[in-house]
């Protein structure tokens, strides 16, 4: 009698296993068709169906100064955009930083990301609750003219505001930029390659902007 109930349970298993297999094998793909090619060691996805990117015409007036959930989104420290300084760059590099880390931007500003003019390379910082903190950064910034600070606090916890005006400053501020590279302060880029690849290879694996 037992013998017989188990097989009953495993054939009742592989019948609901095999109608959940076919099932999912019946459902539409959840992405857009691609073509996929590799060259040089990298997968490359051809897009064949994604919309056209939303310019900063296509977004409400009150979005420029909204940051999720924060209604009041302000930079205290800002930049001048592509557009004012006849920029359009190859890429533009915006790095998460700590306001502690001047070091690892000196770092950076000395190594892979020294001026070239096919990039644009700029810091991303929240606030302060020191003064001196916050003038230190003010004369950082008068040296180098390459910090964007939020009005909000600079914490692990609002990493996602960073992130959101990271995306904000590239929509409103440097549509221009044919890529935007997003990344932190203690990564290393290797620019000389990054470069060749989005100048010589983009074209050829059909990357779309």
């Amino acid at each position: 009698m037992v013998f017989y109930e188990r097989r009953s349970i495993l054939v009742l298993f592989i019948g609901l296993l095999l109608c959940i297999t076919i099932w999912r094998a019946s459902q539409p793909p959840l992405v857009p068709t691609t073509e996929l090619t590799y060259r040089y060691g990298l997968a490359h996805v051809a897009n064949t169906s994604w919309p056209a990117l939303n310019t900063a015409d296509d977004l409400s007036p009150r979005d420029r100064h909204k940051l999720i959930d924060l209604h009041n989104f302000d930079y205290v420290i800002g930049q001048r955009s592509c557009s004012e300084l006849h920029l359009q760059p190859l890429v533009l590099i915006l790095v998460h930083s700590a306001p502690g880390n001047g070091q690892k931007r000196n770092l950076i500003r000395r190594t892979w990301g020294r001026d070239d003019a096919r990039a644009r390379l700029l810091f991303l910082l929240g606030a302060v609750a020191s003064d001196d903190d916050q003038l230190e950064l003010e004369e950082e910034n008068r040296r180098h003219g390459d910090l964007i600070q939020g009005n909000f606090i600079d914490a692990y916890r609002n990493m996602t505001y960073k992130h959101a005006m990271a995306l904000k400053w590239f929509t409103y501020s440097c549509p221009e930029a044919h890529f935007l590279l997003k990344t932190d302060d203690d990564v290393f880029v290797n620019s000389p390659t990054m470069f060749d690849f989005l100048e010589n290879g983009v074209d050829q694996g059909g990357v779309d902007r």
